[in-house]
C-alpha cells in the first residue's frame, strides 16, 4: 500500500530487530497486519495502514530491523535497502526500543544515524 493522494503523513517505525515494531504497529493500526514473533528477523518486508489516532490520521509503516554491519545476505540487503526507502519518505521517525534491555550503544549509534538523515 502506499501514500494515497490525500497526502496523508508517513510515520515510519524504525529500531534493531526484535524490539517490538511489529507489535507496537498492530496496536496503533488495532488490527494484526504485521507478523510479531520472538525471533529476530521476522519481518522482512515493510507493512503499511492508513491509521487516526487522536482524530489524526496518517500512514503507519512498520520495517524490519536496522543493521548498521555490511551485510551480505542479499535478502538483508533487500530489507535494508526498503527501510532506507521508507525512512527518506518519512515525515515522522518513531525511534523504537527495548525498555527492558536499555538502550545499547548500536542503538545510540544508530540514533545519530537517525537524526543526520531528518537533517537533509
Amino acid at each position: 500500500m502506499s501514500l494515497s493522494t490525500n497526502k496523508v503523513p508517513l510515520v515510519v517505525l524504525v529500531g534493531r530487530v526484535n524490539v517490538g515494531k511489529s507489535t507496537l504497529f498492530n496496536r496503533i493500526a488495532r488490527t494484526v497486519h504485521a507478523l510479531a514473533l520472538d525471533y529476530e528477523g521476522v519481518t522482512r518486508d515493510s507493512v503499511q495502514e492508513r491509521v487516526s489516532w487522536n482524530d489524526v490520521s496518517f500512514m503507519l509503516a512498520d520495517t524490519g530491523g536496522i543493521d548498521l554491519k555490511k551485510n551480505v545476505d542479499p535478502i538483508i540487503q533487500q530489507v535494508q535497502k526498503r527501510v532506507m526507502a521508507l525512512l527518506d519518505q518519512a515525515q515522522v521517525i518513531v525511534f523504537v526500543t527495548d525498555a527492558t534491555a536499555g538502550a545499547t550503544a548500536y542503538e545510540l549509534e544508530l540514533a545519530k544515524k537517525l537524526r543526520k538523515l531528518k537533517k537533509r
